[in-house]
């Protein structure tokens, strides 16, 4: 068995996917302040951290990494049932062909001991209590056929069932160890994910230390807050000036579907409430060329910040 690392995050990983975006949104939206600070800072840096998110956030979550495992454990139980249904049934023969109290030890030969533990899927316990019945079958044959009494297709069953049950449960243990090393690939990728945003989001705490409106947009728990607490969920755009990132006020902005319609104000900035979807921004201005983009998706209780620049014309 795999041993599971801890993850680092104090959430879900799926806020911790939420707080990663927004973190990382809010890095680019000041990325000239991180640049200064330092040199590594560059738009590559965050695009390198969205990057790993996508992997981390694309790689199989539980119920997908758990799903054949489980599949075959289901199965691996159903085959178990019937091997233990045979075992009593061999049980009934040896006391039909052992009498006069010899029965209770042929009985215990032919794996008593392992019934129990093996009733409640213990898988070991059943592979020992089969092989016991296929040794006991084999050396009292004769004596559980005559008269009658255990049919002669019994014995094949007996060893179907017990190889059966050694290949579903081959199967399942290397299913299950799998998805076990797909939950620590998994984890490890959300710890990465966790500590560059982590490392990104001290240096803002720095760059913004007099700044307590900028600072708290860098501490984990307060862009936790604004996920975990049900609030108005749509986006904040800003628009700025590609060259000069100096503010473009009174830009006319469009979302579709729903053909919701804004201005930017004079910080460039405008936010538009909007339910849980996916998006398309169009915005123009006299003076600049059009912009354009699709695909932009709003999750529920977040108020997504989107970072636009727009080039003069």
């Amino acid at each position: 068995m795999a041993t599971l690392p801890k993850p680092k995050y104090p959430c879900t990983q799926q806020q911790l996917y939420e707080v990663t975006r927004t973190g990382w949104s809010n890095f680019q939206e000041f990325l000239t302040f991180f640049a200064d600070f330092k040199g590594y800072y560059k738009q590559t840096y965050a695009d390198d951290a969205l990057t790993k998110l996508a992997a981390a956030e694309n790689l199989p979550d539980d119920q997908s990494r758990y799903a054949e495992a489980e599949t075959q454990r289901i199965q691996l139980t159903k085959t178990a049932d019937n091997a233990l249904d045979l075992w009593q049934r061999l049980k009934s023969y040896i006391t039909d062909a052992f009498k006069d109290g010899f029965e209770k030890p042929q009985i215990e030969a032919a794996g008593a001991a392992y019934y129990t533990k093996a009733a409640n899927y213990g898988w070991e316990q059943l592979k020992s209590l089969l092989n016991a019945a296929v040794i006991f079958i084999n050396a009292n044959e004769a004596a559980l056929l005559l008269n009658d009494n255990m049919p002669a297709t019994f014995k094949p069953k007996v060893i179907t069932a017990q190889q059966d049950v050694e290949t579903q449960y081959k199967n399942f243990l290397s299913l299950q160890q799998a998805a076990e090393s797909a939950t620590v690939a998994k984890i490890n990728a959300n710890n990465e994910v966790y500590d560059k945003l982590i490392a990104m989001f001290t240096d803002g705490q720095l760059i913004f230390k007099s700044d307590a409106d900028k600072k708290s947009r860098f501490v984990f728990d307060s862009l936790l807050s604004y996920i975990t607490t049900a609030g108005p969920s749509g986006l904040r755009i800003t628009v700025k000036e590609s060259i000069t990132e100096l503010p473009v006020s009174v830009a006319a902005v469009t979302i579709q579907p729903g053909n919701l319609q804004a201005v930017t104000d004079v910080n460039g900035v405008v936010e538009i409430n909007l339910a849980t979807n996916a998006y398309s921004i169009s915005i123009t201005k006299s003076g600049y060329k059009d912009y354009n983009e699709t695909g932009v998706d709003v999750t529920t209780g977040i108020m997504s910040r989107k970072n636009i620049t727009m080039e003069k014309s």
